[in-house]
């Protein structure tokens, strides 16, 4: 199978594809092929063909680039900056970028000293208006992010399908926690 399948993608998710995999299954090319015509696409094909890959790849490849925040891009930046094309962020990367800046300010805050009690108490408290997901807060009661969730459609540019931001709810805690304090 060609690699031709995978020219719709950005250059960061094909050079990660190209480092990972030998090409694209043929349920993958025909799937990638129906989605960047903005085709409703079901992928029928045996297992181990790459049917899940083939439904979030096209997803991933433009969530964390799609958002127009100074924060991400800063993000996106270092990134690329560190990685040059050969890992894809992704909202796990997003976390960990978060997580390390919840201890950087950590660290500023108490000048580098601080017992593993004043950290969890910093921490429980701890926001931020620089994350590349938007504003997050750590919940004091369940230790969960409270972040803003951001509503995307799809949009066409330059030939390229993107998740393009259109709305957002703020303030969201994780549904099955914030359900069970109350």
């Amino acid at each position: 199978m060609s690699t031709e399948a995978l020219g719709r993608f950005s250059p960061i998710t094909r050079e990660w594809f190209a480092s990972t995999f030998a090409a694209p299954t043929s349920a993958q090319a025909a799937a990638w092929d129906a989605i960047a015509d903005q085709k409703n696409t079901l992928v029928i094909a045996p297992t181990g063909s790459g049917k899940t890959l083939a439904a979030f790849l096209w997803a991933l490849d433009s969530l964390a680039s799609a958002a127009d925040r100074p924060a991400n891009k800063a993000f996106l930046a270092a990134w690329n900056k560190e990685y040059a094309g050969k890992a894809t962020p992704d909202f796990l990367s997003a976390h960990g970028w978060d997580g390390m800046s919840a201890v950087f300010d950590l660290i500023k805050e108490t000048k580098g000293k601080f017992t593993g009690d004043e950290a969890i108490k910093f921490l429980t408290n701890w926001k931020t208006a620089n994350s590349p997901r938007g504003p997050i807060v750590i919940d004091a009661e369940t230790r969960n992010v409270i972040q803003t969730v951001y509503l995307r459609r799809v949009e066409k540019r330059d030939g390229k399908l993107y998740n393009v931001e259109f709305d957002k709810i703020e303030n969201v805690k994780d549904p099955v926690k914030a359900r069970s304090a109350n």
